[in-house]
């Protein structure tokens, strides 16, 4: 056996969505405590990290992971499974030349974000998912739950409802370290980097038959927009602004074009799965038999979104497959060679 945690029964929503939904809706600001509220909750989530950082790493057995640790063990890991994404390669490099400032090493949750934690009616009652814990830096929890895939759609920078600034202060008044701006984004570019690495991975045990799974594949198409998001964080197309420049969430019907009519982006390459994986594993899943859970029926819906923004962003970008002698739409020049465009 292993060892388990039992806890008495915790009323509240963990779906991150929804999580959000309520503490950034219109109804949420019908009553005038909109603001109010989601600045109580952003205290309440500093306050758990916190005293989960309080914790005396003495006391926790095995507990020895640091922040170089990590680094190198997923620098190893991405020399396997991504040595020709170099979006990838120079976020490490980034992560190298721009190093945190030192703070005494603390226990880590190591995966505490909005999705893990348990609320109701705005209030935080639990944190979850606590098999990630580690001996690490303070910012790194603060700089996870900064990760745009994270906010759920929330135009927040910081759990999906509050700015950077506010969650560094709200932990520092909980009790917390001072975090200066800049070692958190290097949290936060650490935590995309991180996640980019771990849906490359979760598509390599789908596409290598470890572990065959829909939702494995679907998270591993996402690695590209990590890259989006690594770009942005350091730097590129950024003001002269502490912080890295907030752009606003596409919704679906304006997600740019990513694929080629193949499937797959230019700097598309390795492990990351093309349009027609997702599609060949919607259409196996939605046949397996049984009646789908509400959880399958979302993530059914979602992977159909995906594959769509996919195939009509492919359709307008890619008018232009020519043949010999004719005009390309994109350029309006004679294109002599046949071509797609990406």
């Amino acid at each position: 056996g292993r060892a388990v945690m039992v806890t008495e029964h915790v009323v509240g929503e963990t779906l991150g969505r929804r999580v959000v939904r309520g503490l950034t809706s219109d109804a949420s600001e019908s009553d005038g405590q909109g603001f109010a509220r989601r600045r109580a909750f952003v205290g309440q989530f500093a306050a758990a990290a916190a005293a989960i950082h309080r914790v005396d790493p003495a006391i926790v057995t095995g507990a020895t992971s640091m922040p170089e640790g990590q680094l190198a063990g997923y620098s190893t890991a991405r020399a396997a499974l991504a040595p020709d994404r170099p979006v990838l390669a120079l976020a490490e490099r980034w992560l190298v030349d721009n190093p945190p400032a030192i703070h005494p090493a603390v226990i880590c949750h190591g995966d505490l974000r909005v999705g893990n934690l348990v609320v109701d009616g705005g209030k935080l009652t639990a944190v979850l998912d606590w098999e990630l814990a580690h001996v690490g830096h303070p910012a790194e929890d603060l700089g996870w739950a900064c990760v745009r895939a994270w906010r759920f759609g929330g135009s927040g920078p910081a759990l999906g409802c509050a700015t950077r600034e506010e969650l560094l202060e709200a932990y520092e008044a909980a009790g917390g370290a001072r975090i200066d701006s800049q070692t958190l984004v290097h949290h936060e570019v650490l935590g995309t980097w991180k996640w980019a690495l771990m849906c490359l991975m979760q598509a390599d045990a789908h596409l290598s038959g470890v572990a065959a799974d829909l939702e494995l594949l679907a998270i591993g198409r996402r690695v590209v927009e990590n890259e989006f998001d690594l770009l942005r964080l350091m730097g590129w197309g950024m003001d002269n602004s502490p912080w890295p420049s907030d752009i606003e969430e596409p919704s679906a019907g304006d997600a740019g074009p990513r694929t080629s009519e193949g499937g797959m982006g230019e700097g598309d390459t390795g492990l990351v799965p093309e349009r027609i994986h997702l599609e060949t594993a919607l259409a196996r899943d939605r046949e397996a038999g049984s009646t789908p859970s509400d959880y399958r029926r979302r993530l059914h819906r979602s992977v159909s979104e995906m594959v769509d923004r996919e195939r009509d962003g492919a359709r307008r970008t890619c008018p232009c497959r020519t043949s010999r002698g004719e005009r390309s739409p994109r350029s309006g020049r004679s294109d002599r060679r046949r071509t797609t465009a990406t």
